[in-house]
C-alpha cells in the first residue's frame, strides 16, 4: 500500500451527529415527562400529524406505545437518553450506529475462517449482543474475549453474560497490538466498514488474523479510501465469500455484504518493522 493510500486511512473517524428533531417535535418532547419505564406526553391534545412524528422519535429510541399505561414503555430506563435527546435536539437509534446483529450461520463461519485456538485471545469490535464472542469464547474460553460496544443497552446485555467489554467508540481507541484475532461485523454506512477494519487490524499481535463481515461497497466504489482499502486486501487479505441479499433479513435489513480477512504478518506496518529490524541486524553484522 502507498503512503499516499495509507494517509486515506490515518485517524478514522465518524459523524455521530444524530438525525436533527424538527422543532415542533422537539417543544413536545421537552414537555414529555419519564420515569424508570417510560416516557408519558404532555397532557395536551397533539395534532395527529405531530403525533406521529414524536412517535417516531420515541420510538427510534426504544419505546413502544402501551395505552393501557398511557406511556411510551422501554426496556431500559428512557430517562436519559430522553435527557440527551432534549437537549442536543437530535437522536440516535441503534440502526443509526449500523447494529444490525450476526446471523447464527454466518457467525458460525465466521468463526471457522478465525482457527481460534484455545486460549487465544479475542476481540469482537461493535459486539452488539455477542453473537461472535459466544462463538468464540465456547472455542477459546470466556475469559479470552473481549468486546467493545457504544449503545448502553448493548453493553448491559454483554454484561449479563459475563464478557469483559469496552465501552466506547471504537474508532477512538488507542490501538493495543495484543489480540491472535479479531473478529468482526462493524457498521456498513459511508465505508465505516473498512475504517473499522482497518482500525482493527490495528489490535492484532504480528501474527494474528482478522476476519470480518463488510459491505461489498469497497470492491467498487472510486473513494481514495476504497482503493486504498482495495490495496490493502490485495497485500494482506483476502475475499472469502460474498453473501447474497438476503442473508441478514432477520436484523432488519437486505443487504449484500462480503466475508474477508487479514493477517497480520503481511499488514504494512508490521513488514515496515521487520524491514527495519532486518536492516538494523545487517548494520550490526
Amino acid at each position: 500500500m502507498s503512503k499516499s493510500a495509507a494517509k486515506d486511512f490515518a485517524n478514522p473517524a465518524e459523524d455521530r451527529a444524530g438525525r436533527r428533531i424538527d422543532p415542533d417535535v422537539l417543544s413536545v418532547l421537552r414537555s414529555c415527562t419519564a420515569d424508570e419505564e417510560g416516557v408519558t406526553l404532555p397532557p395536551t391534545q397533539l395534532d395527529r400529524k405531530l403525533y406521529v412524528r414524536v412517535n417516531e422519535v420515541l420510538t427510534a429510541l426504544g419505546g413502544k406505545w402501551n395505552g393501557r399505561r398511557k406511556k411510551h414503555v422501554f426496556d431500559e430506563d428512557p430517562r436519559e437518553i430522553l435527557a440527551v435527546a432534549q437537549s442536543t435536539g437530535s437522536y440516535m437509534s441503534p440502526k443509526d450506529f449500523g447494529f444490525f446483529p450476526t446471523p447464527p450461520d454466518l457467525a458460525r463461519q465466521l468463526i471457522e475462517f478465525a482457527d481460534l485456538e484455545p486460549g487465544m485471545l479475542v476481540l469482537e469490535p461493535s459486539a452488539g449482543h455477542g453473537a461472535l464472542l459466544d462463538l468464540a469464547a465456547a472455542v477459546v474460553g470466556r475469559e479470552n474475549v473481549v468486546g467493545v460496544e457504544l449503545l448502553e443497552a448493548n453493553l448491559k446485555k454483554l454484561a449479563e453474560k459475563g464478557y469483559a467489554t469496552m465501552a466506547g467508540d471504537f474508532l477512538s481507541m488507542e490501538p493495543e497490538p495484543i489480540f491472535d484475532r479479531v473478529v468482526m461485523n462493524p457498521p456498513f454506512s459511508g465505508l465505516a466498514d473498512i475504517a473499522h477494519v482497518q482500525h482493527a487490524a490495528r489490535f492484532l499481535k504480528p501474527d494474528g488474523k482478522l476476519v470480518a463481515i463488510t459491505s461489498p461497497s469497497f470492491t467498487y466504489h472510486s473513494s481514495k479510501k476504497a482503493q486504498a482499502f482495495r490495496d490493502l486486501l490485495d497485500s494482506a487479505g483476502e475475499l472469502l465469500a460474498e453473501i447474497e441479499a438476503g442473508a441478514f433479513k432477520s436484523s432488519g435489513t437486505d443487504v449484500r455484504t462480503v466475508m474477508l480477512t487479514l493477517d497480520a504478518d503481511r499488514l504494512p506496518w508490521n513488514l515496515d518493522e521487520t524491514d527495519s529490524q532486518s536492516s538494523s541486524e545487517r548494520m550490526a553484522a
